[in-house]
């Protein structure tokens, strides 16, 4: 699942695969004419396109017998087939066939999770908004902040995996300056809107206050930094 924005006349793009470029031994969530699953000969073609230049959340799951593709937490496809998916390695924002790179993304990604278990809509639904970096199944999960917005991240060669489970990133060919082919301003818009927030000091404690316009929000976890980071 990932949050993703794009507006390009570009119809064969690629967000996030894995697999050997063979028969049914390919997963790709894949955009062609619409949200578009390849399963190198079990495809789902979901026909539902969001070509707008806005955020959307997209997820696919596969439970061993169905595959369901979300966008903005509503079912927009599914299809009963199973895969022999192989291998471990995966491409996000471009896709590797026979050593060939292809079917490059032109938009902006975020916030990229991949998960071992198949999450329910309702699961999906409540979590999309959320910045949690561990959970049950939860195998690796991209922030995409680890560069300067718009500022010179030459230097930068991977993109962290806040799981911490190891499975770091690594960028190919991108130019990493200025205002494209580089990181960018945070993508997701929370369903919270920020009025007010102070901090005073009450002898030993420090007490944190707050005005919102939130919709749905569960929880507030609160963190403190030393050095501004």
């Amino acid at each position: 699942e990932t949050w993703i924005k794009y507006s390009t006349s570009r119809n064969d793009m690629s967000i996030f695969n894995y697999g050997t470029f063979a028969y049914n031994q390919k997963f790709t969530l894949h955009l062609y004419y619409g949200v578009y699953i390849i399963g190198e000969g079990n495809d789902l073609a979901t026909g539902y396109n969001f070509n707008d230049g806005n955020w959307h959340h997209l997820a696919v799951t596969h439970n061993g017998t169905t595959t369901i593709v979300y966008v903005d937490g509503i079912v927009r496809g599914s299809r009963n087939t199973t895969y022999n998916t192989t291998g471990y390695s995966y491409q996000m924002g471009v896709s590797n066939r026979n050593g060939s790179w292809d079917f490059r993304f032109e938009g902006t990604i975020d916030e990229l999770r991949v998960w071992n278990v198949a999450r329910t809509q309702q699961e999906i639904i409540d979590n999309m908004h959320d910045n949690f970096n561990s959970a049950p199944g939860l195998i690796a999960f991209y922030h995409l902040n680890d560069g300067i917005p718009n500022g010179n991240n030459t230097a930068l060669t991977t993109v962290a995996d806040a799981t911490g489970n190891g499975n770091t990133g690594t960028l190919n060919n991108f130019a990493l300056t200025g205002t494209s082919s580089n990181f960018v301003n945070d993508a997701v818009v929370l369903p919270v809107k920020l009025n007010g927030f102070t901090v005073r000091q009450e002898k030993c404690d420090a007490v944190l206050t707050w005005k919102a316009e939130e919709t749905g929000i569960r929880s507030y976890g609160i963190e403190s930094s030393q050095t501004g980071v």
